[in-house]
């Protein structure tokens, strides 16, 4: 929760964040009394907490960065712990955004295509896409 939120809080966006402190314990942020961040203490891989700030919040926009990091020696000792709960948090992330998703148009954005957004038969005539993602 970090480099992001200051830019998004310039651009006059509402931001909710999420934080467990559960690596560095409780951190003072210099975006913290802005009247447009929303702090909220509980977990990422929360699925019901997920739903109620997104639903509650009607919001548009989720950006999910959430992760549990460390340094080599704490991959090296918890490479399976770190891997799963990233994996975790991941899946609450997207099991939420399908749920707002659901009985919503869905725009998608085809790289190669020549009109945005993009139609899903665009795909049928836009070259293949230049990367994986």
């Amino acid at each position: 929760m970090g480099y992001t939120i200051p830019i998004f809080l310039e651009q006059g966006h509402e931001v909710y964040g999420i934080d467990n402190f559960w690596k560095y314990g409780t951190l003072s942020r210099t975006f913290e009394k802005h009247p447009k961040f929303h702090f909220i203490t509980g977990d990422a891989k929360d699925v019901e907490l997920l739903r109620k700030v997104v639903f509650d919040n009607k919001i548009e926009i989720f950006v999910a960065a959430a992760a549990i990091i460390g340094g080599i020696s704490m991959f090296h000792k918890l490479a399976y712990f770190l891997l799963a709960e990233n994996e975790r948090i991941t899946c609450a992330a997207f099991d939420v955004c399908v749920e707002a998703c659901r009985g919503h148009q869905q725009l998608m954005v085809y790289e190669c295509s020549e009109t945005f957004p993009s139609k899903e038969t665009d795909l049928k005539s836009c070259p293949p896409p230049q990367s994986t993602y």
